[in-house]
């Protein structure tokens, strides 16, 4: 099996599963001397994320892993607010003081992504895997 590529991905959509706590991202990677490879990239797990600004085309600079700690600290307020309007992210968003241990037990990570165009963001699940599509 050949490896799979995020870097310059091309993001062709993404689906949010409420009910499984899931996202998939659904990923092609063309390159003139492997063709095209379609993955999937799978968080399990999800506790929370925001993805924004979709150029409906957004190609992937990195998904980084981060401690679920990072994200609390450099979206803390946004966490806040979200959760304050909508309730959004569940119980452990009422007290972020107590949140970054918690998520830690539940063995949640944060993953950052960013882009070349087009969608970044962040996810706290547990896992993420890339598989073939």
């Amino acid at each position: 099996m050949s490896r799979r590529h995020i870097h310059d991905a091309v993001i062709t959509s993404y689906e949010v599963r409420s009910k499984l706590r899931e996202i998939e991202l659904h990923i092609e990677f063309s390159h003139p001397d492997i063709g095209t490879e379609y993955s999937l990239i799978v968080f399990q797990g999800v506790e929370g994320y925001h993805l924004h600004s979709d150029s409906f085309g957004s190609i992937i600079l990195d998904i980084e892993t981060v401690p679920a700690a990072c994200i609390l600290k450099d979206f803390g307020a946004e966490i806040a607010e979200s959760y304050y309007w909508s309730g959004a992210f569940g119980a452990w968003a009422a007290k972020l003081e107590t949140a970054a241990d918690l998520l830690e037990k539940r063995n949640v990570h944060g993953f950052l992504i960013s882009s070349s165009i087009g969608l970044s963001g962040w996810i706290l699940a547990s896992t993420m895997t890339v598989l073939p599509a």
